[in-house]
């Protein structure tokens, strides 16, 4: 008997019964959006790498974070928070700056080259998820998907 049967006295709940027949079709949806998958659309996107295009998000929905701040979000070590911004920085992506909130901590802003890329991964982002939209039948299917993404989204987001 499994894990889950265990828990629940040898029964599996409905919910965990929905996640088992959603998985598959979860993880094939999520595996075209990866940000690390974006470069089979865009050759402008080629060699950046998940992790770059998620602190230029950062930098770009909150252009007074602290290098603090934005390791905190990703929630990873400050040596791979180090490794990926001296990165970033060398390929002409984002420059360090001194907080103008904090002069005791850097601060980070997109270059030109950053907001290119930034511009061509909201593009490439939308014309997957209209593609994908294509996929269901009606106006009102399509509403439902949104609501029903936006909801998930709005509770799994730790910022509010």
């Amino acid at each position: 008997m499994d894990r889950r049967r265990e828990k629940h006295g040898g029964n599996i709940t409905e919910k965990e019964r929905q996640a088992e027949s959603l998985k598959d079709s979860v993880l094939t949806v999520v595996n075209v959006f990866t940000a690390d998958r974006l470069y089979l659309w865009s050759d402008k996107l080629a060699g950046i790498e998940e992790i770059e295009l998620h602190v230029l998000i950062i930098i770009e929905r909150n252009p007074e974070a602290i290098l603090k701040e934005v390791r905190e979000v990703l929630g990873i070590p400050n040596s791979t928070l180090t490794h990926t911004i001296d990165r970033m920085e060398r390929n002409g992506l984002i420059k360090r700056v001194i907080s103008p909130r904090d002069r005791r901590s850097y601060g980070l802003k997109l270059t030109k080259k950053g907001w290119g890329v930034r511009q061509e991964q909201d593009r490439i982002l939308k014309m997957v998820i209209t593609m994908a939209l294509d996929f269901l039948d009606s106006d009102d299917e399509r509403a439902t998907l949104a609501r029903l993404i936006g909801k998930i989204a709005g509770r799994m987001d730790p910022s509010g």
